[in-house]
């Protein structure tokens, strides 16, 4: 939602239970650990996981489901799995944000409750962690935990604008009559466009509010209805109405129905996009070729040929472009501008046929391009 805010996944670290990205404000770096302690896997084979993250990286923050127990973050006793994992907080200074008086971090019906899940931090960063929570808020044995995380830096105000659909025209028609009278004519062009540049702003800002851009927009996935809307209403009301506890059943029906819509609603969203694509070959295909697809918010470190990996964004674009669009050798290190030398004969054969391949390009490249578009709305449905 931040277009300031940058963040890199670090796939060396990645696993089916770990999950790192590393985001960045401006020169401020902080890495994002999600871990979950697999019960059925020792928890040595995690802890050390951590450490080479946490040897890696200069401020970390580490959310876990440990499984383990400690009086450290609030359990009510203790067991060798929460030793295990003091022993790494010790080891690396790790601070424990779970602070008390909340609500016990999982519990779940015919099982109790307990306080399994731990939120770590590198010491430089801690201070910068305020407002941990436990909120019940979601149907999982295990409850939701936030914080806030302050590592701004100077930011911009939004740029102002004038908001046209409140302005009073008579207003600034009259104003403008007024300020028209102060426009060069006779000073030069530049004097001339300046003075009436700001004739027009001076009646503007008399007559015409302003209003601040937003930084970021809410943008729902094309396959979203208003039906789902209402049906996620109800399944949130029911849910704060307590029905999970009083009747679990009922309330499975109606979270699977609004389930089995997504599911209805994403196949019609790709039976609509495909009979569109038949019908109108050169519409959200070709619009896909020419301006790419969505932005997407994470991007994968990547390796090196010397075997090393990428460590922001900056480093993996350029990785890309050096590997998949390389330096002409031909040219020698020289580059040339302007119009070709006179004594360089044209055959117009050569350009007949240049003009034939780049032609035979572009039809393969926008082929590909309309099944990468293809396999995009799969991997959206899937997902």
């Amino acid at each position: 939602m931040d277009k300031n805010i940058q963040a890199i996944e670090l796939t060396q670290h990645n696993s089916t239970n770990i999950a790192v990205i590393d985001v960045g404000l401006g020169s401020k770096t902080v890495t994002l650990v999600s871990a979950y302690f697999k019960y059925s896997v020792p928890t040595h084979h995690f802890t050390e996981k951590l450490r080479t993250i946490l040897e890696g990286s200069t401020e970390a923050i580490i959310g876990a489901d440990t499984n383990g127990h400690s009086p450290r973050w609030h359990s009510s006793d203790q067991n060798q799995r929460g030793r295990i994992v003091e022993d790494l907080i010790d080891d690396f200074d790790l601070k424990i944000i779970n602070t008390p008086g909340n609500i016990e971090t999982y519990a779940r019906q015919g099982m109790g409750s307990s306080n399994i899940d731990v939120t770590l931090s590198t010491p430089g960063i801690a201070g910068n962690i305020t407002n941990w929570l436990v909120s019940d808020v979601t149907d999982s044995d295990h409850r939701l935990l936030s914080y806030a995380l302050d590592i701004t830096i100077g930011r911009t105000q939004g740029s102002k604008r004038f908001d046209v659909g409140r302005a009073d025209w008579d207003s600034f028609s009259l104003e403008l009559a007024r300020s028209v009278l102060t426009v060069q004519t006779t000073a030069g062009l530049n004097a001339h466009a300046s003075t009436l540049i700001g004739a027009i702003t001076t009646a503007a800002k008399k007559a015409i509010p302003t209003r601040t851009d937003r930084r970021w927009n809410i943008i729902r996935q094309p396959w979203w209805t208003e039906t789902l809307t209402s049906m996620r209403k109800r399944l949130n009301l029911a849910k704060r109405r307590g029905l999970m506890h009083q009747d679990r059943q009922a309330y499975n029906r109606l979270r699977n129905q609004f389930l089995q819509e997504i599911r209805s609603s994403k196949m019609t969203a790709w039976r609509n996009m495909s009979d569109n694509i038949n019908v109108h070959t050169w519409g959200k295909a070709f619009k896909y070729a020419k301006n790419g697809p969505r932005a997407i918010g994470v991007t994968c470190s990547l390796s090196r040929a010397d075997g090393t990996l990428t460590k922001t964004v900056g480093e993996t674009i350029s990785e890309l472009l050096d590997t998949f669009v390389p330096a002409d050798p031909d040219q020698g290190g020289s580059l040339r501008y302007g119009p070709m030398e006179q004594h360089v004969p044209i055959d117009e054969l050569e350009i007949k046929n240049a003009t034939r391949v780049a032609f035979f390009t572009f039809s393969v490249g926008f082929s590909l391009l309309s099944i990468l578009y293809g396999l995009y709305w799969v991997c959206e449905l899937c997902y």
